[in-house]
This record gives C-alpha cells, structure tokens and sequence, in this order.
C-alpha cells in the first residue's frame, strides 16, 4: 500500500467522519466473473499444479446514486472447514505465518469477460494485506484499499453494478518441494465489509456482506462447504462482521458472541 493511500485512508479518518451502513447497499464475491455476469459460487481445484491463478471478483450496488467515489476499504475474511486456517492460505508477506507469501495480489481492471460491472478504477492504486488467524481460530482476514485521484472519481448510478476489485490467488507452492499443504480443504471466503469514501464532499459509507440477499458475498472453495456471512453496524463503535464455515451437514454453530469477539 503506497504512501499516499495510507494518507488518504488516515485523513478520513482523522476528520472523524461518521460512515453509516445504508439498506439496500450490497456487497458481492464470486469466482471468475462478476456477480452479475454468473461469477461462480464454488470453485474446484484438483491441486496438482503450481501454475496458473484463480480470480475472486468483488463487486457492489449502491441504493442510491453516488458522485465522487474515490476510494474503498475492504475487509475479505476466509473461514477454514477445519480447526484451523491451512498452510496454503498463508498467502502474504505481511502474515508473519506466510507458507506462500507471494502468491495473494489484488488487481484494479474487471476480467475481460465483464459485460455488467462499471468499471471505472482508472489511474487506480491498491494495496492488499493478510494478517494471521487470532487465537488459533480457523479465520483469516485480508485487508485492502483501492484508490483513485480525484479527477477520476467514480459515480454509482442507483442499482448498478460496479466492479470493485481482484483478489488474485495463485498456485505457487502447491505441488513438490516446498509446497504448502491444505490446498484441498473446504473454505468459505466473504467480502464482509467495505468502506465507501467519496472525495467531494468527504464523506463515508460503511457496507455489511450480511445486508446482501442470497449470500452473494461469499463464496467456497472445494465442495463441502457452506458460507455464511454476516455482522452489523451500530452508532459510536466499530462494525462487527465476520464470516462461518460449515459442513454440508453441519454438527453445530458457533455461537454469535464468541464469533464477533474475534472481529472487534
């Protein structure tokens, strides 16, 4: 993340603007394409190769129209069908835990597929970290900005679908010598939440995957799973999101006080 997006980020904040979550904005995540063009839901990978890459394609709607959007924040968490995160989704650099710490990128540009998505991140700058799992616990979050000069702000026409970003997850380390295991391992991964900020006049708004109908802020990865995401904002603290991962056939949930208390 550059200099100059870590400034843009802290100014906002440091202006103490107060994002709201709104009704009817959505937040969506699937594989290969947008939301709109039939991004898929479940992806499948026979983990027998360390070439190639795999796209998840985050996209969003705004209720209303909006001019000026000149940056977003984005949180995408990954649950493991398991006790814990595998070795394989230690994907960055900045995961002191990193098995495969170049194999996470983010890109600005939709695939060249996209007929539905706005794309409109022209001259954009990105930056993408992963931090480790908190407690042993089987979550993952990786963090994000993407940012545009002020002249080349978007506007989000009410209802439009706008492309927001590409998480690029490649293949390195899968296979052979030096490869990290838990490839084959059921995941569920949500863009849980995302951060609008518009350069004129400043301000923000504050998006919840869970506000999406249909789970399309989530997706899976190998089959046996089931994503769910979800959180709230509420006045005068920080939003709680989150996302869980089940079996098929799931034995039990956990429950919403010991979830949360790792995203606060």
């Amino acid at each position: 993340m550059n200099a100059s997006m870590r400034f843009a980020a802290g100014a906002l904040l440091a202006l103490g603007l107060a994002p709201a979550a709104h009704a009817g904005d959505e937040l969506y995540l699937r594989w290969d394409n947008c939301f709109g063009d039939g991004g898929v839901y479940n992806k499948v990978f026979a983990c027998d190769t360390n070439s190639g890459t795999e796209a998840l394609v985050a996209s969003f709607r705004l209720a209303a129209t909006t001019d000026s959007i000149g940056a977003l924040e984005i949180n995408v968490d990954l649950g493991a069908l398991g006790p814990a995160i595998p070795a394989w989704w230690s994907m960055r650099a900045t995961n002191p835990m990193g098995c495969r710490p170049t194999s996470l990128a983010i890109g600005s540009s939709p695939p060249a597929t996209s007929t539905t998505c706005l794309d409109g991140w022209f001259g954009a700058s990105t930056g993408v970290s992963e931090d480790p799992p908190v407690d042993n616990w089987p979550y993952v979050h990786i963090k994000a900005l993407v940012g545009v000069p002020a002249s080349n702000s978007i506007t989000a026409e009410a209802g439009q679908e706008v492309f927001a970003f590409q998480l690029l997850i490649r293949h390195l380390q899968t296979v052979g010598s030096g490869s990290c295991g838990g490839c084959i391992t059921p995941m569920c991964i949500a863009w849980d939440y995302a951060r609008v900020s518009r350069v004129f006049p400043l301000a923000a708004k504050e998006i919840i995957g869970a506000n999406t109908p249909q789970n399309g802020s989530n997706v899976t990865w190998q089959p046996g799973a089931v994503a769910t995401t979800g959180g709230a904002c509420f006045p005068n603290r920080p939003c709680d999101y989150y996302v869980t991962c089940q079996s098929v056939t799931p034995a039990h949930g956990s429950t919403w006080g010991s979830i949360k208390s790792l995203y606060r």
